[in-house]
């Protein structure tokens, strides 16, 4: 199985490259935006099917580890997966998972609430459990109180609902600590 490619892009079209590797050149699709000649490295999907045997390369591992969780999900295939990958940063597409924002997700050809609502359902405690150093945009500015409740033993997706529910008049760290802890007591 291949896992790393590192070599010259010799030709490039909208949706896939070859990328020659020694006087070897791999069909790669990708999200790559470069030009012939460019010298590139990609961690490595390899699909194999019954009929073909694709490769989809990615800028790192943790790229390729969330490509793989989508893939998860009956109804998204390699292809749609890597779509997906285009329409923001990974912490977007975890914050809208998390978040339970199928919006971000129907801006994808193919992708209608339904499916955006199942990728959401299936991989929300996946996303939630795999992201001990994750901050969405979102928390911003309460990253102090992020981590104070993360010590104190509450989940992310627990703090994030918290966060998103607190009045905006409530003001400082240690007057938000307080009303979150409050509010999680209920």
């Amino acid at each position: 199985m291949i896992g790393y490619l590192n070599g010259v892009v010799k030709y490039q079209s909208q949706a896939w490259l070859i990328l020659d590797v020694n006087n070897v050149g791999y069909k790669i699709y990708s999200n790559f935006h470069g030009k012939a000649g460019d010298k590139v490295e990609f961690y490595i999907h390899e699909h194999i099917r019954e009929d073909s045997n694709d490769l989809y390369g990615f800028d790192s591992p943790q790229e390729m580890e969330f490509y793989e969780i989508l893939l998860s999900v009956s109804g998204v295939g390699p292809k749609m997966g890597l779509a997906i990958l285009t329409i923001g940063s990974i912490d977007r597409i975890k914050g809208a998972i998390i978040k339970g924002d199928t919006t971000l997700f129907t801006t994808v050809s193919g992708i209608g609430k339904k499916v955006a609502a199942k990728i959401i359902v299936e991989l929300k405690n996946k996303v939630a459990s795999r992201t001990d150093s994750y901050l969405p945009e979102e928390a911003g500015e309460d990253s102090d109180l992020v981590e104070a409740l993360e010590q104190l033993g509450y989940k992310q997706i627990e703090i994030l609902d918290i966060i998103r529910e607190m009045p905006e008049e409530i003001i400082g760290t240690q007057a938000r600590l307080t009303w979150a802890l409050q509010r999680m007591k209920k």
